[in-house]
């Protein structure tokens, strides 16, 4: 069984979002996949049975707001795969989604 997990940070206040769904077709992979990056959630991964197959990480760029600080743009999510050239940081945001 194929499942999406998603996580999302909310900050020093409250804990970490975390959402779990099953997908029986390609269908039902894409509908969670496309929802979870609607929503701007920072991970979004793909398991089969327990094994990771592949991870989305949000990675937005920043813009001045015009006060000083800064702000999020539009989403950016960028794929780890297990074999790709980043295996650290594919094995960091498993764990994160475990």
């Amino acid at each position: 069984m194929i499942t999406i997990r998603t996580s999302t940070d909310l900050g020093p206040y409250f804990n970490t979002s975390r959402g779990s769904y099953q997908a029986a077709r390609l269908k039902d992979v894409v509908f969670h996949c496309r929802l979870a990056m609607s929503d701007g959630e920072d991970i979004i991964g793909i398991f089969h049975d327990d094994t990771c197959i592949g991870i989305w990480q949000n990675e937005p760029d920043v813009d001045s707001d015009g006060e000083g600080g800064m702000m999020r743009c539009a989403n950016a999510y960028v794929q780890y795969r297990p074999d790709g050239s980043s295996p650290k940081l594919f094995k960091i945001l498993c764990e994160a989604l475990q």
